[in-house]
This record gives C-alpha cells, sequence and structure tokens, in this order.
C-alpha cells in the first residue's frame, strides 16, 4: 500500500467561494476508487498582537 499526503494551504474568508473546508471535500470526494482517506488535520496559526505578520 502507498500512502500519500496532501496539504492545502490558502486564506479563506466567510465569503470565500473556495474556501479551504470546500476545497478539501472536493478534493476527497474526487478521489478515484480504491483510495481511502485515513485522516483530515487541520491547523490555525496563533494570531497575536505582538507577532508581526507579512501581509501581501
Amino acid at each position: 500500500m502507498t500512502k500519500v499526503y496532501f496539504g492545502f494551504d490558502g486564506t479563506d474568508s466567510h465569503d470565500s467561494l473556495y474556501c479551504n473546508d470546500k476545497l478539501v471535500r472536493w478534493f476527497h470526494g474526487a478521489m478515484p476508487e480504491g483510495c481511502e482517506c485515513l485522516g483530515v488535520v487541520r491547523q490555525q496559526l496563533f494570531m497575536c498582537d505582538e507577532i508581526q505578520y507579512r501581509h501581501m
């Protein structure tokens, strides 16, 4: 059995058409027959006023 790990990274908002949750669910639904999703991990960056963030 081959294991493949995917990472989805993005910045979304409540108004985003393709937020991260929707993108991952779509990807999971489009997996070929015989593939299995073993789990999903979500990270949330810690936001702190004392840390400078680079805004693009």
